[in-house]
């Protein structure tokens, strides 16, 4: 038998909020607190069990599991001496620390939860009417749309391509700092499939989130999106909401990040 363990933003991750509102006491996880995680158990030979983490792809692992993939986290269980149902998720209670949970509870089964969807590099809202004879048929051209954005970065925070009437139209979506100076350029280039909407985000707390996010990451490229409604979006998928992630989104723009996280609290110490 063969388990199919699935994606990570549809089973396993839970919403956990926005940027840009002030701590309490404390709002991130701290070795020793009581926390909860749901994965699939592997038992490496010769090795306390393991919990993996969520993976960003789909794969197809032997049972048992005895080792957990390279691209997920892991936490080394102790005073863990239940079998799970082979191919069953567990969300498991326990105390917390890096890399390692000591169990207090187990449930067999997934938690009902998911990650709302986010909008891609492709989809299907446009924050703007729609022009006479509906978007320009065919692909968009992204040469004087991607030559602009270079040379202008203070003006352009985010570009998208969003498909209508069965992908065989599109318009270009831009979150801009300044609207009017961007339709002046790529207005003659584009015409109706331009849509250009004012950026609710100044230069300063795009830059200040920028930084913020190369501390975190040692310098990732910040995954910035658009909204249906053509505001930037931030969508930050992290094992623990740990003192450095508390610091990332105290820095942030308000309102800019969406969080979620695999472990998440039950009590704190």
């Amino acid at each position: 038998m063969r388990t199919r363990v699935v994606s990570l933003v549809a089973v396993l991750l839970a919403l956990a909020g926005c940027s840009g509102h002030a701590a309490k006491a404390r709002d991130y996880v701290a070795p020793g607190d009581l926390v909860t995680v749901t994965g699939l158990v592997a038992y490496p030979p010769g090795k306390a069990p393991q919990l993996c983490s969520p993976f960003m792809s789909t794969v197809d692992n032997p049972d048992p599991l005895l080792e957990c993939p390279g691209v997920s986290s892991t936490l080394v269980l102790s005073s863990y001496v239940k079998d799970p149902e082979l191919g069953d998720y567990l969300t498991l209670t326990g105390h917390w620390s890096p890399n390692s949970l000591r169990v207090t509870k187990e449930v067999t089964g997934p938690r009902d939860v998911s990650f709302p969807e986010v909008t891609g590099f492709e989809h299907m809202s446009v924050p703007c009417p729609t022009p006479a004879g509906g978007w320009p048929k065919g692909p968009p051209d992204w040469s004087a749309m991607n030559d602009f954005a270079l040379r202008h970065r203070v003006l352009v925070q985010e570009v998208s391509a969003s498909f209508q009437a069965g992908r065989d139209r599109a318009a270009i979506v831009i979150a801009a700092t300044d609207p009017a100076a961007v339709l002046a350029v790529l207005g003659p280039v584009y015409g109706p499939r331009l849509c250009v909407v004012q950026s609710r985000y100044s230069v300063q707390q795009m830059q200040a989130t920028r930084r913020a996010y190369d501390t975190l990451t040692s310098a990732q490229e910040l995954p910035l999106d658009l909204t249906d409604a053509g505001q930037p979006d931030v969508r930050l998928e992290r094992d623990v909401r740990d003192a450095a992630t508390e610091r990332f989104l105290r820095a942030a723009a308000p309102g800019l990040v969406r969080t979620a996280f695999w472990i998440e609290p039950v009590a704190r110490r």
